[in-house]
């Protein structure tokens, strides 16, 4: 079953100062998996309304990013973290005829409109050539209980249910103010089950999809996904969508869900901002995620409170030098 399942990690040139960290945190905990693949992106994005490549992505800034992330990323081939690794570059065929496989010609742009990738996700997809894909985006941190094996219990999940589309560890650490839904951020309608939560949301940060349930909903650009792609396009406003979304409106209209799994199992964390304070205390967080342990203001929450982290932080040292008096 295992061997049926590829760990993808998608890499992009803002992901520079932390990748050496959180990407070797992610197959940390993925062990058993050997098939693993990361895709760096190396492209920049098209110019939007609100995104201008050439100021956002200066360069020779740029080029030289992704440089370094190519040595990085080579250098866990080499050591032998990752099994394969596919740089997304310029004048590739593969580009164009992976989003015209998804897409058709509905959508040709590599970048939705705020400048996150869209080829990065469906390259991850499509350059496995397992049953099962495990994608995380680079600055995910997981969390796993010890003995349990999340990936297991989410392929039980996906044979269970015939409708489920996709699988996500828990999105936020557990808290007992918490029995209805995931996080105290969640929006998207679900239904409290055994093990976990059914969810009408697709989140392109991390996901267990089963290919041959993802080709079954082909083609994606039908009903209210279609509908809106023409609408947006035409009027310039908020085009490309992203892949979470076009995913999200195809399978929750096709009437799949995804699973979010109980998060007293596994659970990730997601730093909405990365300033150079918690670049400064990102080992530190790593450590104490692989264990479980976050502060208390951090439960329940999705995206990494960075201020309750930083007295967490202060309080552990103190804690730690004293011991060392």
């Amino acid at each position: 079953m295992l061997g049926e399942v590829t760990l993808q990690i998608n890499l992009s040139a803002g992901d520079l100062n932390y990748a050496h960290l959180t990407v070797p945190a992610l197959i940390s905990q993925h062990q058993y998996l050997k098939k693993r693949l990361l895709v760096l992106d190396c492209l920049k994005p098209q110019k939007t309304k609100i995104v201008n490549p050439e100021l956002k992505y200066p360069e020779p800034e740029f080029s030289l990013r992704i440089k370094k992330l190519k040595v990085l990323v080579e250098d866990f081939l080499a050591k032998g973290l990752v099994s394969d690794i596919y740089f997304l570059e310029e004048g590739d065929p593969f580009i164009k005829k992976t989003l015209n496989t998804y897409f058709k010609n509905f959508v040709t742009e590599t970048h939705e409109y705020g400048g996150i990738g869209i080829i990065s996700y469906l390259a991850g997809i499509e350059l496995t050539k397992t049953k099962y894909v495990l994608h995380y985006d680079g600055d995910m941190l997981f969390y796993q209980k010890a003995g349990f094996n999340w990936v297991e219990s989410a392929i039980e999940v996906l044979n269970e249910y015939t409708d489920c589309i996709s699988i996500t560890p828990g999105i936020a650490p557990p808290t007992t103010q918490l029995t209805r839904t995931a996080s105290f951020e969640h929006w998207s309608e679900n239904l409290k089950v055994t093990g976990g939560y059914k969810d009408k949301f697709f989140s392109a940060r991390q996901f267990l999809i089963d290919k041959d349930r993802l080709y079954a909903e082909f083609p994606l650009f039908r009903g209210i996904v279609l509908l809106e792609t023409l609408l947006v396009k035409y009027l310039n406003r908020g085009y490309p969508r992203s892949v979470e979304n076009i995913f999200f409106k195809r399978f929750s209209t096709a009437g799949k869900f995804r699973f979010m799994m109980d998060s007293h199992n596994c659970w990730v964390l997601h730093p909405l901002d990365k300033p150079l304070t918690y670049l400064e205390i990102l080992p530190f967080i790593i450590e104490n995620v692989n264990s479980g342990v976050v502060p208390m203001e951090q439960e329940g929450h999705e995206n990494i409170n960075l201020e309750a982290w930083l007295e967490f932080f202060k309080i552990k040292s103190k804690n730690h030098a004293h011991k060392l008096d």
